[in-house]
C-alpha cells in the first residue's frame, strides 16, 4: 500500500500538474478596438480585419484570425495565442473577397508613418488597438 501511494505522489510532483509554461500556446488573448474611416471616408463595403503574424502584403492570410464587418466601428478578434501580430484592414468595396486596385487598406500605425506597427500579446490579455485606413492599394 505504501508503494502505491509513493507512485501516485511522485506522478503528481513530477508531471501530473501543469506548469505555467504549458499555457504559453493557449488561444486566450484578443485584440479589439475601432475601425476608423481615415482615407476611406465616404467609401463603403465589407471591412476585413486580420491579426496577422506578418506585415508582408502577399503573405497575409485573410482567412485566419480574421473577421468581416459591414461598417466602421468596433471589432474584436478572439482566441489568439501569445505573440506578435499586425492588425491589418482592407475595405472590399466590390465585395469579391480579394484586394483589388483602388481599394483602401490600413491598420495599426502608432506614429502615423503609414507603416504597420506590431501588437504584442502575452498569455490571457486583451489589447485595445484602433485601426485606420491610410492608403489606397
Amino acid at each position: 500500500m505504501k508503494f502505491s501511494l509513493y507512485i501516485v505522489s511522485l506522478f503528481v510532483i513530477a508531471g501530473g500538474c501543469s506548469s505555467p509554461k504549458s499555457l504559453e500556446n493557449e488561444p486566450d488573448c484578443s485584440i479589439r478596438g475601432n475601425v476608423i474611416p481615415g482615407e476611406a471616408a465616404g467609401r463603403s463595403g465589407q471591412i476585413h480585419v486580420v491579426a496577422s503574424r506578418t506585415s508582408e502584403w502577399d503573405d497575409i492570410d485573410w482567412n485566419v484570425n480574421a473577421i468581416t464587418l459591414s461598417s466602421y466601428g468596433a471589432y474584436e478578434i478572439e482566441e489568439l495565442t501569445a505573440g506578435k501580430y499586425f492588425v491589418i484592414i482592407h475595405l472590399d468595396e466590390d465585395r469579391n473577397g480579394s484586394v483589388d486596385a483602388g481599394e483602401a487598406w490600413g491598420g495599426h500605425d502608432t506614429n502615423g508613418d503609414k507603416r504597420l506597427d506590431p501588437v504584442t500579446l502575452v498569455g490571457g490579455n486583451t489589447v485595445t488597438v484602433d485601426v485606420r485606413f491610410y492608403a489606397i492599394h
